[in-house]
């Protein structure tokens, strides 16, 4: 269990406080942001943020300009949504029992390394195999930064600003998709290949460094004694997995569609702003929506917003060729995305064991990651095999099924 800091005894401490307890912080998100101990925290998760959003743009754009096709670029996507799909639960059940200060810097590391090798390996022509094996071990080494950061702002903040604090987390998510695409597709279009994933694993280790200085990740101290079966026992997190997997398959299918439709206008450069414009929407939506406070529970809010967003998605259809529209669209559609993970993390945060909390928000996240990454290899697939209508129908799928 993720304990206060204190428990330690330690006189000085004054960041962490008791899940059930309020601290005195304004209720703005400027507010939360300069509150002294948040600082350092929220910058290194932005930064972990950033390098969400240009991860699997990079690997997709650099796999492309190494000659090989969308199947191989989606694959490759998948395959490092799949490697953090299992890694990210057991790096958060290791949270929970031991604190995050070693694992963390270790993951950050690796990951670094694992995405250098694989500009190496693509720009030296290696079979589609091995560029999926390092793909794959890359996204096993993922750092739980974002899930760790989300126990962090319960403690910091307390009961009463946690929902604002996960709003504003949202918000900073959907900044990293709207910063991390255009940083990653620029990086590639006036550099090399290879630049964007080496950039993305330098600014990862950077985050994992950060973060684990700070007094919040100090606090964090591990339990042995966890719920028996850890977090995936918890039927909550179970059905909260089921929907975030459904609706993912959405979001990575967004992660080709991007480029796909950026080229077929003649306009490849403008892969950053198409996948900028879904992150755009969805920070906006963030934002509004934990500014004030909305009717209906949390579980009516979600089934609402599941509906509609399933039709914003479906109208992309009438934007195929047509990139300006598609990009209105795609921010249109955005909207909606950082609400309902809001109201996922908060549903998890309530629902949760407090001994497994890290784990199951972890279990969320690699829910959310297995439903783009099915989304992304898809995508890849009937884009190249069919057209970017097809596509589009299959991400639309996912979101109606959910």
């Amino acid at each position: 269990m993720i304990r206060p800091a204190d428990d330690r005894g330690d006189p000085g401490e004054d960041v962490q406080v008791d899940p059930g307890e309020d601290v005195q912080v304004a209720d703005g998100y400027v507010a939360l942001l300069v509150h002294p101990p948040g600082r350092m925290p929220w910058l290194a998760a932005m930064l972990a943020r950033i390098v969400l959003g240009m991860s699997i743009v990079s690997i997709v754009l650099l796999v492309r300009r190494t000659g090989l096709g969308y199947d191989v670029a989606g694959v490759a996507a998948a395959m490092t949504s799949v490697g953090a799909a299992i890694g990210t639960p057991m790096w958060g059940r290791l949270v929970d029992r031991r604190g995050p200060l070693v694992l963390l810097r270790v993951l950050g590391t690796t990951y670094a390394m694992a995405m250098s090798a694989l500009g190496v390996a693509a720009v030296a022509g290696a079979a589609p195999l091995v560029l999926f094996m390092i793909a794959g071990l890359a996204g096993l080494s993922f750092p739980p930064v974002s899930a760790v950061a989300r126990v962090g702002w319960r403690r910091l903040y307390g009961q009463r600003l946690r929902d604002r604090a996960f709003a504003l987390d949202s918000v900073t998510v959907e900044v990293g998709f709207v910063l991390g695409p255009i940083l990653a597709a620029g990086l590639i279009e006036v550099t090399t290949p290879w630049s964007g994933v080496v950039v993305a694993g330098l600014m990862m280790l950077a985050s994992t460094l950060l973060f684990t200085a700070t007094s919040v990740a100090a606090g964090m101290r591990g339990s042995p004694s966890t719920l028996r079966g850890g977090a995936f026992r918890v039927p909550a997190v179970w059905a909260l997995m089921m929907v975030c997997a459904l609706i993912a398959i959405a979001f990575g299918a967004i992660d080709i569609l991007s480029p796909a439709v950026a080229e077929a206008a003649g306009r490849p450069e403008l892969t950053g702003v198409v996948l900028g414009a879904f992150a755009f929407g969805s920070a906006v939506g963030g934002f509004v929506y934990g500014a004030r406070t909305w009717p209906l529970t949390r579980v009516m809010r979600l089934q609402v917003m599941a509906i509609v967003i399933t039709g914003t998605f479906s109208l992309l259809l009438l934007a195929v060729g047509r990139l300006a529209l598609f990009i209105g669209l795609a921010a249109v559609t955005g909207l909606l995305i950082a609400p309902m993970i809001v109201i996922v993390f908060a549903l998890v945060d309530d629902l949760a064991p407090e001994s497994v909390v890290t784990e199951a928000l972890a279990w969320v996240n690699t829910a959310i990651t297995l439903g783009a990454a099915m989304g992304s290899g898809l995508a890849g697939q009937l884009v190249e095999g069919f057209g970017i209508p097809e596509a589009i129908v299959g991400g639309a799928l996912g979101l109606g099924l959910a």
